[in-house]
């Protein structure tokens, strides 16, 4: 089972989201288990792989952490991870 290290790992209840990049995310399935933070398990609800450019507020209203919910606050926590890198989204 994998695991998914996180810099903010609070979860809340439902669905959650999470952006990782790299292509090894990638190659997670729909129904996978995986571990967060080593703590609790997860199950992909569903993988989009995009850049950021194409998400939209939507896509990442249920984010794991509070203050990344928008583009525009995602965007200034993590301004290195969406530098024209190929991102993967997750919902968990």
């Amino acid at each position: 089972m994998k695991n998914i290290q996180f810099r903010n790992p609070v979860f809340h209840t439902g669905l959650n989201c999470t952006v990782r990049q790299g292509y090894k995310w990638a190659r997670l399935k729909i129904g996978e288990k995986v571990l967060l933070d080593k703590t609790k398990e997860a199950i992909i609800e569903k993988l989009m792989i995009t850049q950021f450019k194409n998400i939209k507020d939507e896509d990442i209203e249920c984010e794991h952490d509070p203050i990344c919910r928008t583009k525009k606050t995602f965007s200034k926590y993590f301004a290195e991870l969406i530098q024209n890198s190929m991102l993967i989204l997750l919902l968990l």
